[in-house]
């Protein structure tokens, strides 16, 4: 990683304050496993909101893109299915990690360097102690503050504080969501489907 931004001709403080962070074995696998569980578990809410943009009636439609969203926040809240599969990944790459490790401790005690020979000793041994739940607890950090803020904003129930002025504290979007919901009752694809010598019942329109 610093040597990419090296290639790319970051500065030289970032590089060095980057090296610094990253020299810390936990710090090097909170990123690794982060990384891998944000391309996970991000992936749903972006393109949720690439579903959302364009030209086209999208209010008659944005109801699935919700209905796929949240099915994917359960799937992932209940199930743990985006911080297992970044751990699997980040796993796959700390192994390599360790794996070149190795090789960096032999070249470095035979070239007789044995105070980086055994930082690096330190590195392997801090990494190779964590445990599945560290990683899990790891993974969870990075997208869980995002599912959080969809649910406050999209799902609980609004809640106004008047202290200071009034201001939404939950709930702000609820009602959109709601509308979307409504407007699925026109969505033309819903209505096509309808077997039009059947009325709808008002349990199906909800």
């Amino acid at each position: 990683m610093v040597r990419a931004c090296a290639d790319r001709g970051f500065c030289a403080t970032i590089m060095g304050n980057l090296k610094a962070f990253l020299d810390q074995p936990l710090n090097l696998a909170k990123v690794i496993v982060q990384c891998a569980a944000q391309a996970v578990a991000g992936v749903s809410l972006v393109r949720a909101t690439y579903n959302l943009e364009g030209d086209n009636p999208l209010v008659f439609t944005a109801h699935y893109v919700f209905q796929k969203l949240e099915s994917d926040m359960n799937a992932m809240g209940a199930h743990h299915v985006g911080v297992v599969t970044g751990c699997r990944q980040a796993t796959a790459v700390l192994t390599n990690y360790i794996t070149s490790l190795d090789d960096d401790i032999a070249s470095a005690i035979s070239d007789g360097d044995l105070p980086l020979a055994q930082q690096l000793q330190t590195t392997k041994q801090a990494i190779t102690t964590l445990d599945r739940h560290r990683l899990k607890a790891m993974a969870r950090e990075v997208w869980q503050p995002g599912f959080d803020y969809y649910n406050n904003m999209f799902i609980d129930e609004p809640e106004k504080q008047r202290e200071g002025g009034i201001r939404f504290t939950r709930g702000e979007l609820n009602h959109l969501r709601q509308a979307f919901k409504g407007a699925s009752v026109f969505d033309p694809d819903m209505l096509q489907s309808v077997d039009v010598t059947k009325p709808i019942h008002v349990r199906n329109v909800r």
